[in-house]
């Protein structure tokens, strides 16, 4: 019987008489061999587990053996039914073995169980943001021996929870991120219920959150507009679009929440603001819309027609202008107006022997321009006056 220790004496028979017994010696016999191998792989430490059998019988050591590297090596020796093995590479399979050995020999016996180490962290993690879309996708190097991979979002500020993502391939999407946010992503490798400890924490910034416009004013009379909108999470810079009615496009790019910009008169514009942040660009605010003041007349020339006591003004056409208002003063401050929408005007009623000084504005919907280089009228002493 395997590992029994025997006594063993002899003893001479003869056809009368037999000897005495001869002095006892012992005999061991074989070892008998661990059966029904088991392994319990800890989820807590790369390269540990606990390997148990079934006790032998009768005394022996028992050695548990694996080819780790190319190389048969002893993972331990005990006298028990189970030992600890630690060391052992991450996300390695081991086939094991069983030697029991005693003061007479040694037996091999290969078991029906493997050793499969706790998986191994994933590695060349990377991020890639999807612009325009809110999403990121993470990828990594893709093992075949792992069954899940579980990954994960956190902000980097620590607030918002932390977002999850499973996945048997090498990608996980996380949509639907919050915007202008540091998040930082893990991810880790399950096999056979076990985890791996976390890959290495990648960072990326999400895309800028749309911008707000606040106000967007063209006061009368001037080329200066001021546009302001709201602190948008995750900018670098703004950059601000002006598109004009005639064909007019300025692209400002600044810093601050306020722009003061000279833009060409008597133009509708449509203004957007869209964000740059370090990954992509924003989407482009709601657009705000406004006229500036039409623009000053120019050209203005002017006639007379001194026996009719007749005097003719004309200009060219002004961008934005619906009317025209035009004004000839006098030396003694009287004043002869006109108001038209076309661009010319004709007085009737001026004085001989008056210079009257002529200038031009030009009317929008809210704004009149600022009125235009002067030009003067003389009616001559020669006019036909009244006796």
């Amino acid at each position: 019987m395997c590992g029994t220790v025997y006594s063993v004496w002899v003893k001479a028979v003869g056809q009368q008489y037999n000897s005495s017994d001869s002095s006892a010696v012992s005999l061991t016999s074989a070892p008998c061999l661990p059966r029904d191998t088991e392994v319990d792989v800890s989820c807590d430490s790369d390269g540990a587990a606990v390997v148990s059998w079934d006790s032998t019988y009768g005394p022996a050591n028992v050695s548990l053996t694996a080819v780790v590297g190319g190389s048969l090596q002893t993972l331990c020796t005990t006298q028990h039914s189970s030992c600890n093995v630690t060391g052992l590479n991450c996300g390695e399979t081991y086939n094991l073995s069983l030697v029991a050995s005693n003061e007479q020999c040694s037996l091999t016996a290969p078991t029906r169980t493997n050793l499969t180490t706790r998986p191994c962290p994933p590695q060349r993690v990377a991020v890639n943001l999807q612009c325009g879309s809110q999403t990121v996708v993470l990828s990594w190097e893709e093992r075949s021996e792992v069954e899940l991979y579980k990954a994960s979002a956190m902000k980097a500020s620590g607030g918002g929870g932390e977002k999850r993502c499973n996945s048997t391939s090498s990608t996980c999407q996380f949509p639907s991120l919050d915007c202008g946010q540091m998040y930082n992503f893990t991810v880790t490798a399950q096999i056979q219920g076990c985890c791996s400890q976390a890959s290495s924490t990648v960072f990326i910034q999400t895309e800028p959150c749309q911008p707000v416009i606040v106000s967007a004013q063209a006061p009368c009379q001037s080329e200066e507009v001021q546009i302001s909108w709201h602190q948008a999470s995750g900018v670098v810079n703004y950059l601000v679009s002006a598109t004009g009615s005639l064909g007019y496009v300025k692209v400002h790019n600044t810093t601050q929440t306020l722009l003061s910009a000279t833009l060409p008169c008597g133009q509708d514009y449509n203004v957007t603001v869209q964000g740059q942040g370090s990954e992509c660009d924003s989407i482009p605010s709601s657009p705000a819309f406004f006229k500036t003041t039409p623009c000053i007349p120019r050209d203005v020339a002017t006639d007379v027609q001194c026996e009719f006591n007749v005097g003719f003004v004309s200009w060219g056409r002004s961008d934005g202008a619906e009317t025209y208002i035009t004004m000839a003063t006098a030396l003694d401050g009287h004043t002869h107006p006109c108001l038209t929408n076309s661009t010319s005007c004709t007085w009737n009623d001026l004085h001989c022997g008056e210079e009257y000084t002529v200038v031009v504005r030009a009317k929008g919907d809210n704004c009149t321009s600022l009125p235009s280089n002067s030009s003067v009228i003389h009616m001559e002493f020669v006019c036909l006056c009244e006796l």
